[in-house]
């Protein structure tokens, strides 16, 4: 019997194939992309989720997502098939052969206004991406006792949206622009994969695994700045709301409380600063040898 990572050519889906195949589990993956040939075509949006084949799967890691607040806003229909309706399908099919289910969900079931959000909080969606998340959540829940929900804050890479670039145009002393009054909670990427195979390992029901508290894109990039040896003032702070992101998008506090998290791994909630120096820091070097 085989873990099966679906989206295992995401972020998040390649680095728990990569650490599930060094620890010797029998892995597959599913990708949407015709040309990646190490993994099973599986698109999400397609009726073939019916008839996907699950025979050797015990369990199922669903990463593949339409992730980002305007992707979902922009066709909430197209992301409902994927987020919801296909992310169901699955558990059920799963649950009845007794296969387990585990869904990467978000903070954006909450509707950003508290730090620390509780696990059994009820759910408090504003955007369409967080109410597709939280459907999903329910029903992957309800079709097995054995599955599970695994709420991650922001994960962070080497090549995650902005900070990479931003990084270099400061190593070249330009300016970036950063929001203000939007903010994350940053994990980086390994932190995030072993949290997930960890979890994977033990009961059902909800995890988060988040970072310490939350810290704006501007500050973020302002501390960015001051790593790879530039003044703050080379960050130009921003409002999102100025930008045209509706309201309801711009969280104020994404962090989640990871106490039941840190129970079963003795893993502490890292700060944001710590987390971008880890990510960060081997990029900056290599900027700085260039």
């Amino acid at each position: 019997m085989s873990v099966l990572v679906i989206g295992a050519d995401g972020l998040v889906g390649a680095a728990i194939v990569r650490l599930l195949k060094a620890s010797g589990r029998c892995v597959q993956g599913t990708t949407r992309r015709i040309s990646q040939r190490d993994f099973r075509f599986l698109d999400l949006a397609s009726d073939a989720v019916e008839d996907f084949a699950l025979a050797d799967v015990e369990t199922a890691i669903v990463c593949a997502a339409v992730n980002g607040f305007a992707r979902c806003r922009a066709d909430p229909e197209a992301a409902y098939d994927v987020n919801v309706k296909a992310t169901e399908i699955l558990a059920r099919r799963l649950a009845a052969q007794g296969g387990r289910l585990i869904y990467l969900s978000s903070s954006a079931v909450f509707d950003f206004r508290r730090p620390q959000m509780p696990a059994e909080a009820p759910h408090s969606p504003t955007s369409v991406y967080g109410k597709h998340k939280a459907l999903a959540e329910d029903r992957v829940l309800a079709a097995h006792p054995s599955n599970t929900v695994v709420r991650l804050t922001k994960v962070l890479a080497p090549n995650t949206s902005h900070f990479g670039s931003w990084l270099i145009a400061l190593h070249l002393n330009a300016t970036v622009r950063a929001y203000s009054d939007l903010h994350f909670c940053p994990i980086a990427l390994d932190y995030a994969a072993n949290a997930i195979i960890k979890i994977m390992e033990n009961g059902g029901g909800i995890y988060q695994v988040s970072g310490a508290s939350d810290v704006s894109y501007a500050a973020a990039a302002g501390y960015l700045a001051k790593r790879i040896g530039r003044d703050e003032s080379r960050v130009i702070a921003e409002r999102a709301i100025s930008d045209g992101i509706p309201l309801e998008e711009i969280a104020r506090f994404t962090s989640l409380d990871a106490s039941r998290f840190a129970a079963l791994t003795g893993y502490n909630a890292p700060d944001p600063f710590e987390v971008m120096n880890t990510v960060f820091d081997p990029f900056i070097r290599q900027l700085q040898r260039a």
